[in-house]
């Protein structure tokens, strides 16, 4: 996971996920070993790259507000605790979680409107699965906006607005044999969902 930063502000070039190992499955369970999110200047491709999350075990799926000026983040303070999405500045400071997640959080958005879509993963009777919530930046009005069977996931958001989301198919509850994941679009009110691409070996 990498993102760019924009330089015509002379910002940092590039933030990414560095771990020792990475596994498929749960989100929760991606990085055993623990993980950090990296900075590496802009115009500096020799340096050493700086770690921006030294007080966490954990970190994943940075995303650039559309200013260049704040990332937010799935992070783990401790081994075992819940994932929740935090914010920061550029530059690694300022950081401060991003409060009300429903569970275990990932995969943050930046939306317009000073808006956030995110992927909350909660547990009922020993089964886990996973929603998109939609809210403020700051934690308010956090809803879910996608019900159900599916486990879904936050991809990226389109051009137009709306968010490209991902989702074991068949969507309904009597399905015992999910092979795969099915690629929706869906927009941030949680209205027009429909089939965008499936892919058999998508995870």
């Amino acid at each position: 996971n990498a993102a760019e930063l924009h330089e015509a502000r002379g910002l940092p070039a590039l933030i990414f996920v560095e771990a020792a190992q990475a596994v498929p499955g749960e989100l929760m369970q991606r990085f055993p070993q623990g993980s950090r999110l990296m900075l590496l200047s802009r115009g500096a491709s020799n340096a050493t790259p700086v770690n921006l999350t030294p007080g966490f075990f954990a970190v994943a799926d940075p995303r650039v507000s559309s200013d260049g000026a704040k990332v937010a983040f799935a992070g783990q303070k401790e081994k075992n605790a819940h994932w929740q999405i935090w914010e920061m500045n550029a530059d690694g400071s300022g950081k401060h979680p991003i409060p009300n997640c429903p569970g275990d959080c990932f995969q943050p958005k930046y939306l317009a409107r000073g808006e956030i879509a995110l992927t909350a993963v909660t547990e009922k009777a020993g089964k886990l699965n996973s929603q998109i919530y939609v809210g403020k930046a700051d934690g308010t009005g956090l809803h879910p906006i996608t019900f159900g069977p599916g486990d879904y996931q936050v991809e990226t958001i389109m051009q137009d607005g709306r968010l490209l989301i991902s989702a074991e198919t068949p969507l309904v509850t009597e399905a015992r044999d999910r092979h795969g994941r099915t690629l929706f679009v869906i927009g941030t009110d949680g209205t027009g969902l429909f089939e965008f691409r499936s892919e058999p070996g998508l995870h």
